[in-house]
């Protein structure tokens, strides 16, 4: 249900078999009104959190709550299948951005025709363990790009201490809000190599597994209020709400979104021993702010000054939208880049839109719980 609302026919594929291997019934792989009535209530929930998380409120969580004895659920039961769908919906987004796709021996699998493929022998552009002198020829351009990022982050760092104050914050946090909502996706980018608009009637492997499949994202600009993370917040609240109904799911997550925010190889293209904290912190806040979502003690003026508009769009692309990310996407963004950097994007994208997910879940949950 979760990867078939971002159409990700590899996952839905994956999850297929998982379910046949341990003894799943086949009738329930002929769509999603063949599931149980319990499993077919949690659709609306799950479009929400896939496409509108903002709109999910405590009323969402009274109807599966408070229903029918055939669709109602427990408490506990619903915060493990919250967790699952925000965590296939943010899987879903790194398979589409990666590239992930069927094996060729696959009935479903593909290959680009009349194109001559090449292994590349190493994972960047110019590789210095191959060939200690090749970044001697590296394009003047690619070296002024990485050159003036480098200062960037410089100059924020030492820029640190300085006070910001509190309207700037704002101001730039809107800034940024209001530009990830402009000029999305041009018309060239909503079509598939046929010339076709993609719709999710056009993959009907997926789209039997949900219900409303025309209901899609939407730019969170003007749809609700800004979600405060001084008043909602992972450490404080999610976190604390996850421990006391799953407790064993609660440590794992938060472990997981902490070695995400530090994990690193101190490399920026062609540079080394590279502090690039700041630059990652910059992608996982431009996601939340896309969502709505503003820390009072980030100064938004970084997501600014260093993500570039290739970058952000693809960002953008794969956050809300991820059947609609194209190769052309992944191409335009730091040229120069390893493929491992362009990836560690990716996984920075699946674990900030898992926990956006996670907080407008978890804030209507925590709603419910405080007047049940």
């Amino acid at each position: 249900m979760a990867a078939a609302r971002h159409r990700c026919p590899y996952l839905v594929h994956v999850m297929k078999s998982k379910f046949l291997l341990n003894g799943g019934d086949p009738k329930w792989l002929q769509g999603i009104k063949y599931a149980p009535a319990k499993l077919q209530a949690l659709s609306t929930l799950n479009k929400y959190l896939a496409h509108r998380p903002w709109l999910v409120t405590h009323d969402h969580i009274k109807s599966l709550c408070q229903g029918d004895r055939h669709t109602r659920w427990q408490v506990s039961d619903l915060v493990q299948a919250i967790v699952l769908l925000c965590h296939f919906h943010s899987l879903a987004g790194f398979c589409h951005s990666t590239g992930l796709n069927f094996e060729i021996d696959h009935e479903r699998g593909h290959v680009f025709p009349n194109v001559i493929m090449q292994s590349p022998s190493n994972d960047t552009p110019c590789d210095p363990f191959m060939s200690p002198n090749c970044y001697e020829d590296t394009k003047p351009t690619a070296r002024e790009h990485v050159e003036v990022l480098l200062k960037e982050m410089k100059r924020l760092r030492e820029k640190g201490s300085e006070e910001v104050t509190s309207e700037e914050r704002h101001r730039h946090f809107e800034k940024e809000k209001s530009e990830a909502s402009q000029d999305f996706l041009p018309n060239d980018e909503n079509k598939d190599s046929s010339g076709n608009a993609n719709s999710m009637n056009d993959e009907p492997y997926c789209s039997r597994f949900v219900e409303d499949p025309e209901f899609s994202f939407q730019e969170f600009k003007n749809c609700a209020p800004t979600f405060r993370a001084l008043d909602y917040n992972w450490d404080d609240h999610a976190y604390m709400l996850l421990t006391e109904l799953y407790s064993e799911v609660a440590d794992l997550l938060d472990e997981k979104f902490k070695v995400m925010r530090s994990l690193t190889y101190k490399t920026l293209a062609f540079e080394s021993d590279v502090d690039t904290s700041s630059l990652r912190g910059a992608v996982w806040m431009y996601i939340h702010c896309m969502y709505g979502i503003m820390y009072d003690d980030y100064n938004y003026g970084e997501v600014h000054h260093l993500l570039e508009g290739p970058l952000k769009r693809f960002i953008r692309t794969v956050s809300s939208v991820p059947e609609k990310t194209t190769k052309s996407l992944y191409d335009n963004f730091w040229r120069d880049f390893r493929h491992s950097e362009k990836v560690h994007v990716s996984v920075i994208l699946l674990e900030a839109r898992l926990q956006v997910g996670l907080l407008y879940g978890m804030r209507a949950l925590q709603n419910y719980h405080s007047k049940s």
